[in-house]
Formats: structure tokens, sequence, C-alpha cells
């Protein structure tokens, strides 16, 4: 149904071509009358074309608006590779363990032009002697040295070694991911299984899938999720939105599922890049006490668990584990979540507020 200013527009404008038309035709036929029948007829053809090219017009507007005024090429996916994959990376690490020596891979970009890339920070925690070997697109190896990680937001910053003297990086173009959506296109880039400069095509799926769901039960991290297919080496390289825009660092996958991977989002990472970058490490608030999951049918479970835990036959802590009654209750709790204090650290921040265990 086309919108009223639509028809606003086609009365103005048969109006004005009705007033020219009736003066043109009279000037013709020398009378009124003799064109007055002729210019009714004009005035239909002419409503009926005025109205079908206003909402050709309408709908066509419509329909570019829809897909942000770009409509999609035949090579999309190709073109927003094409972009990003110049500053895209191949990262070896020699792992010399107690129990295992080997090489380790995984993916990284660049975002300064003097050499300095992002990747995940266990791609290089293993790292022997804090050196890697990065690989670019055009297949040139570059020695890097560990600048620094962040294993808690699983960030990492690899600066390469300037052996070439004036030498200048190509770099990624970084997008934001605060306005996200889910269904929108996403590409993500690295070196799965050592294959260089492969990508993957998918989707959004999620845009905010907090750790604690993926079983992390002491991070507040914020995933993307992606059907996009990120397997092992793919770790720390970008995801990309059509517009070779950096959105994500892939991070992970789910085992023995298909479609179900993870990326960290870009908003997210860049500040933990900002500080790596200036201090070497990250700083992080303090409140200094241990909560968890407060429950009303396990409240008394937890709180006989504190005082006085079970002992097995050699003297061992035993943990209770909770019965059938309080796993019922909590799976069919409606109410809102809260969390039971369990200790508190003295002369903390949360001690001198007054919260007690």
């Amino acid at each position: 149904m086309l919108p009223r200013s639509v028809f606003g527009k086609v009365r103005y404008l048969h109006r004005a071509y009705s007033q020219q038309a009736g003066k043109s035709l009279v000037a013709q036929f020398g009378s009124y009358e003799s064109g007055e029948q002729t210019g009714r007829i004009f005035n239909r053809v002419a409503l009926s074309i005025l109205l079908a090219a206003n909402a050709a017009a309408f709908l066509s507007s419509e329909r570019i608006s829809q897909c942000d005024k770009q409509p999609l090429s035949g090579n999309f996916v190709a073109d927003a590779v094409e972009i990003v994959s110049p500053a895209v990376v191949n990262i070896m690490v020699y792992v010399d363990g107690y129990l295992m020596s080997g090489i380790s891979s995984g993916s990284g970009f660049i975002i300064s032009d003097d050499g300095l890339v992002v990747t995940n920070a266990h791609v290089v925690s293993s790292s022997t002697d804090g050196k890697v070997l990065v690989t670019t697109m055009n297949g040139k190896k570059r020695t890097g040295v560990v600048h620094s990680l962040d294993a808690a937001s699983d960030i990492a910053l690899v600066q390469l070694d300037n052996d070439f003297k004036g030498e200048k990086y190509p770099t990624v173009v970084l997008g934001s991911s605060r306005k996200l959506r889910n269904g929108e296109f996403v590409v993500a880039l690295g070196s799965p299984m050592q294959l260089q400069n492969s990508c993957s095509f998918g989707i959004v799926s999620a845009t905010a899938r907090h750790a604690r769901e993926l079983g992390f039960r002491k991070s507040r991290s914020e995933f993307i999720q992606t059907d996009a297919a990120i397997n092992q080496g793919n770790s720390g390289g970008p995801l990309v939105n059509l517009a070779g825009q950096v959105i994500g660092i892939n991070s992970m996958k789910v085992q023995g599922a298909d479609g179900i991977s993870f990326a960290i989002p870009i908003d997210t990472a860049m500040q933990v890049v900002q500080q790596l970058r200036l201090n070497k490490r990250v700083i992080r608030p303090y409140v200094g006490l241990n909560m968890v999951d407060f429950v009303p049918a396990s409240a008394t479970e937890i709180n006989n668990q504190k005082s006085e835990p079970k002992r097995g036959w050699w003297g061992q802590k035993v943990e209770k584990s909770p019965s059938k009654n309080s796993m019922k209750e909590h799976l069919f709790n409606t109410q809102a979540e809260k969390v039971l204090v369990q200790s508190v650290t003295k002369d903390s921040p949360a001690d001198k507020c007054g919260i007690q265990a």
C-alpha cells in the first residue's frame, strides 16, 4: 500500500498537468467545450501513468533503503575479502614442552603500518622464547616477538621485527560490533589447519553470547556467535562484515557441532589492545568478593558446605552434588536471578562498603 505522500504528489502533478493540457487543447480546438472531452481522456491517461511511475519509484527506493543504498554485487563476499586479506597473517609458534614439542599455528591481522599484529593469546602463549614466525598474504616471512598478552580476554599483540627499513605493512579497517544485528553476513579469514589465505562465509547467529552460557563460569566476556566455519588455525584471524571492516576476532568453536563458532567483539578487543599497547597489561577493577548463583532450594546446602565440608574415607574434601529437588527447583525457577556472597576479602572495596558473606 502506498503512503499518503505519494498520492499527494500525484494529485499535485495531475492538477498542474491538467491546467497546462487544458490551455493547449483550447488553443488547438478553438473552444473550451470541444477541448473538455478530450481533456478528460488525457487526464485519465496522465493520472494512470503518474500513479504507475510513482509506485515504481517508491518501491524501488524502499528496496534500496533496505540494502543500505548499496545493492549487493554478484561477488560481494570476494569484494570484502579483497579489502582485508592483504593485512591477514599466519602465525607459526615453536613449542618446546616437557611432554611434547612441535609447531602450532594460528592467525592474526595487522592494525598499524609498523607491523603490530592482533591475535589470540592462546595462539602465542606457548611460545618458548617469545618469538614467532609471521607469513603475510603474499608469502613474505617475517619474525616477530610477543609484545604482550592478556589471558583473561584471550588477546595478544605481536610486533614484527623491522628488518627492512622503511617497510610499511598493509592494515585492516576496524569496524564496530556495537550495532551488529542477528542475520548480518560475515566472513571469517585465517589459516585453518595451516591452509593460508582461507575464508568462510556465514551470518551472525547471536550478537552477545555470554561466556557463562558456554561454560566459562568465572568470565564475564561476550562473544559473537556465527555459523561461518572457524577451525583450528583460524584463531586470531579477523571476522569482517561485507564492507571489509573487522568486527570480531575468531576465537573458538564448539567441538562435535557444525555451524557454532565464536568471535571476540572488536569493540571489546580494542579496549584490551589499547591497554596492552600502553601498559603491556590490562588493569581491571577489583571488588574483593566471591559469589555464586543463589537458588532458594539449595541455599541451605551451600551454607552447610561452607561451614562443614563432607569428608571421604581418607579425609579428603568431597564436593556434595545438589539433590534432585534442588536441581528441579533451579530449572523451573522464574524469579529474578540473585547471587550468594560466599567470602569477602579483608580490606577490599567490598569489605569497606560493608558487604558480608
